[in-house]
Formats: C-alpha cells, structure tokens, sequence
C-alpha cells in the first residue's frame, strides 16, 4: 500500500481508559487491519480492513467514509473533531494494529497535517 491512504476502522471522542493519559479526553483514531491476533482483544471488529470508516463526531452526527482514507481526508476529519470539541486533549492512534501502516501514518506526521 501507498504511504498516501489508509484503512481506519472507525473515529471518535472518548476518555482514555487506561496508561499515564487516564481519563484525559481523546480522539481515537482506529485502524482497520491486524496481523498479530491477541487473544486479549477488545476490538476484534478492526482486525481486518472494512470497507468504511465508521465516525461520531462530537456534536452528534454520524458519518460513514469510504475506505482507503486519503491524506486530505483524514486531516480534515480530526480537524473538524477539534473544531467541535476543542476539550479533546490528544489524539490516540489504536487498532487494529497501527503500525501495519506506519507509512501512512508517517506521512501525516511529516506534513504535520495529524496536530493539534
């Protein structure tokens, strides 16, 4: 796959559960696509690529994208969640496994287009 476009499973606004971030409020971000086939799973849903990403926003719609995500898709999907709810304190990259499309995700980054 192209470092230009990635498979997300779903997106939306929730409090971070677990780790140093407790309770801070995220955007998650899950990755469609998994390799590794954990027996502890809690999202068994991402551990294959889907054919839309599934989105909440926070002020309550609700929006079906279709799958591979551009770059200009997803940065203007996460800029329009901290447009509505600019409480959201980080953005939570999760899975699926991630880092199966770290190209992508990296391509984000290196334009600086996934910031806050």
């Amino acid at each position: 796959m192209s470092g230009e476009a990635g498979y997300v499973s779903e997106m939306f606004v929730s409090y971070q559960g677990e780790g140093a971030r407790v309770g801070e409020k995220h955007l998650f971000v899950r990755f469609a696509g998994c390799n590794l086939r954990c027996r502890y799973c809690d999202t068994p849903a991402s551990l294959v690529r889907v054919p839309t990403c599934e989105i909440s926003f926070p002020g309550g719609e609700e929006a079906a994208v279709p799958n591979p995500l551009s770059i200009a898709d997803l940065a203007g999907i996460v800029a329009r969640f901290f447009a509505e709810d600019p409480t959201i304190a980080r953005l939570s990259l999760t899975g699926g496994e991630p880092m199966l499309q770290q190209r992508f995700i990296a391509w984000h980054l290196l334009l600086g287009r996934i910031t806050k």
